[in-house]
C-alpha cells in the first residue's frame, strides 16, 4: 500500500512538473505529422516516433526529475523515511511508463501499426529500460551538464543500432542482444523472433534494475539513510 501511495504521489508530481502536458503536446504534434504522411509510410514512421519519444523521452525526463529533486533536497528527507530503494525505483519508473503507454498506444493506432501488441510491449519495456538507465546515471551526477555528457552517448548507443536495424542495415539476429534492436524488432515484426526479443529485453531490465538498486542504496547511504 505504501508503494502505491508513493507511485500516486509521483504521478501527481509529473503532472505538476508539466511532463504529462509535454507528452500531450508532443502526441498531438506527432498525430499531425502522421496525418500528413502517405499511408505507406505511416506505420514505419509511427514505430520510429513511439520508440524515440514516448519510450526514450523517459531517459531525459527521469534525469530532469532527479536533478530537480536534488536541487530541492527532497532526497535528504526521503533518506530518513522507511521507504526502501526498490520502492523508490518503482515509484519513479511506473508513472513515466503509464504516460508512455498511453501516448504510444494513440500514436500506434493512428499509424496503423500492424503488430500492436508487440509495439505496446516494446514501448513498455523500452520505457522501463530508458528510465532506469537515466535513474542510474542521475544518482551519480550533480548537474545538468554532467548528466547530459553521460546520457547522450547512452541515448545514441541505444537508438542508433535500433534505427539501423529497422531499415535493414543490421541484419544479423545477434543484434537482438542489443536492447534497442530487440525493442524495435518487437515493435515492427510479428514472428517467432518475438520471444527472443522479449527475453533479451527482460534480461536487460533485470540488469538495469539491479544497477539502479545498488546506485540508489549507495546514494541514500551518503545522506545518512539506512536503506535495505
Amino acid at each position: 500500500m505504501r508503494t502505491f501511495r508513493f507511485i500516486w504521489g509521483e504521478m501527481q508530481l509529473i503532472w505538476k512538473y508539466g511532463i504529462v502536458l509535454l507528452y500531450i503536446v508532443f502526441t498531438l504534434l506527432y498525430l499531425f505529422v502522421l496525418e500528413l504522411l502517405p499511408q505507406s509510410a505511416k506505420s514505419i514512421a509511427a514505430i520510429i516516433l513511439v520508440f524515440t519519444d514516448p519510450a526514450a523521452m523517459g531517459l531525459f525526463f527521469m534525469g530532469a526529475i532527479l536533478l530537480l529533486e536534488k536541487g530541492q533536497r527532497v532526497h535528504w528527507a526521503l533518506a530518513v523515511t522507511p521507504i526502501k530503494a526498490n520502492e523508490y525505483i518503482l515509484a519513479k519508473i511506473v508513472p513515466l511508463l503509464c504516460v508512455a503507454l498511453v501516448a504510444g498506444a494513440i500514436i500506434s493506432i493512428a499509424g496503423n501499426v500492424a503488430n500492436f501488441s508487440g509495439c505496446m510491449l516494446g514501448i513498455g519495456i523500452g520505457s522501463l529500460l530508458f528510465s532506469m538507465a537515466s535513474l542510474w546515471i542521475a544518482t551519480k551526477t550533480n548537474s545538468v551538464n554532467s548528466f547530459l555528457i553521460a546520457v547522450i552517448p547512452v541515448e545514441i548507443g541505444i537508438t542508433l543500432p535500433a534505427l539501423l536495424s529497422l531499415f535493414n542495415v543490421l541484419h544479423s539476429d545477434w543484434w537482438l542482444i542489443h536492447p534497442g534492436v530487440a525493442a524495435i524488432r518487437l515493435m515492427s515484426t510479428k514472428s517467432s523472433g518475438e520471444w527472443i526479443c522479449l527475453f533479451s529485453l527482460l534480461v536487460w531490465c533485470a540488469f538495469f534494475f539491479l544497477c539502479c538498486l545498488r546506485a540508489v542504496k549507495r546514494y541514500f547511504a551518503t545522506m545518512g539513510g539506512g536503506k535495505e
